[in-house]
């Protein structure tokens, strides 16, 4: 019987913090988030909507991280692209609130993480940003939040970011034990991992 094992998109994806000068192609970008329209969402309501910007617009890529904190604006300004993640709260169906609009646009961005990371492409999501501000750049209206934004590009070595988040990038964050997050029957009844 063959081993199963983890695809390796999954396995090896990381949130960069050094990204190389190499351009991003615009019709990869496009394939990377097109990957998102094809998430599942609750009664196929698709809430997620995705503005990005690039190197190639100076003036939007200069907007976008002025969104940013400060930390994420030092690294962040390397990367080729930036998108600003929305989701659409209120429901196209119902007219009410859609308690899975966030859920849902999540699985639209693991979409866009496993396309670049199959494509060689890689991604750093940040929630630390000024949701105010792009709601104001973007004119949103009121059932359209901010969720997050996405540093895409080529991970690269750049001494321009200070020694103390070049040291933080060349660590790998780590990951919960198989028995800390997986439990069967009863959150108290964790799952004995699973032999390699």
């Amino acid at each position: 019987m063959a081993k199963t094992d983890l695809h390796p998109n999954i396995r090896n994806r990381w949130s960069p913090y050094q990204f190389s000068e190499r351009p991003l192609d615009p019709e990869k970008l496009k394939i990377v988030l097109e990957a998102a329209i094809y998430a599942p969402s609750s009664f196929n309501e698709q809430p997620w909507l995705f503005v990005y910007t690039d190197c190639d617009d100076a003036p939007s890529f200069k907007a976008f991280l002025s969104f940013l904190d400060e930390d994420n604006r030092l690294w962040a300004r390397e990367a080729w692209a930036l998108v600003i993640t929305l989701a659409r709260t209120i429901s196209h169906f119902s007219k009410h609130e859609n308690p899975y609009a966030l859920h849902d646009t999540g699985l639209a961005v693991g979409n866009i993480l496993n396309q670049a990371t199959s494509m060689g492409i890689d991604a750093h999501i940040m929630g630390g940003f000024s949701r105010q501000k792009v709601k104001d750049y973007l004119k949103l209206d009121s059932d359209i939040v901010p969720v997050t934004m996405i540093a895409l590009g080529y991970a690269g070595e750049n001494n321009d970011i200070g020694p103390e988040i070049s040291d933080k990038d060349k660590k790998r964050r780590g990951r919960k034990a198989f028995d800390e997050v997986i439990f069967q029957n009863s959150h108290h009844n964790p799952v004995i991992k699973l032999k390699k």
